[in-house]
């Protein structure tokens, strides 16, 4: 068995290689306590980054399955797994998880309703087709004023309403 190349003491147990500007490979044979020495961390040592989210994913399984409901005990896991609550309750239960989920969807974390005078989206799509047609009716017409204040008209239903 080969000496460690730094202390010529212990046996090398680790093999370091270090390739230079012209592509040579030097080979560094160390023992442990010079690795430690020198702050070289043991490949056995050494987590993949597959072990480290495989650890990260099993620790929020562990995290969602003991988040229960107490109304219903549905845990937040199985919320994921069904992508429904089982009760009212399990609002408050999982509140500090359901509210970035919920943020993300709708763009808010509050509902306020729907204010008046603001369009939906089936009432926008209606007055949109009615205008096109309305449009293609006036053009057929040659009615070009009539279709130039349409087609101004259209263009306040260009964005769809946000509700």
């Amino acid at each position: 068995m080969k000496r460690c190349d730094l202390c010529q003491k212990r046996p090398a147990t680790q093999v370091i290689e270090q390739i230079g500007e012209e592509g040579q490979i030097t080979e560094l044979h160390i023992c442990e306590e010079c690795a430690k020495k020198k702050g070289v961390i043991p490949m056995k040592e050494l987590k993949t980054i597959i072990q480290i989210l495989e650890e990260l994913k099993n620790q929020i399984i562990k995290e969602d399955t003991n988040l229960v409901c107490p109304q219903c005990s549905l845990t937040f896991a199985n919320f994921k797994a069904l992508g429904r609550l089982g009760c009212p309750e399990c609002y408050s239960a999982f509140r500090e998880k359901l509210q970035p989920i919920i943020k993300e969807l709708h763009n808010a974390d509050k509902h306020i309703g729907k204010k008046i005078g603001e369009t939906t989206r089936q009432e926008w799509r209606i007055i949109q087709r009615r205008l096109e047609q309305e449009l293609k009716e006036a053009i057929e017409k040659e009615d070009y004023e009539k279709a130039a204040s349409i087609r101004d008209e259209m263009k306040k239903y260009e964005d769809k309403p946000k509700i």
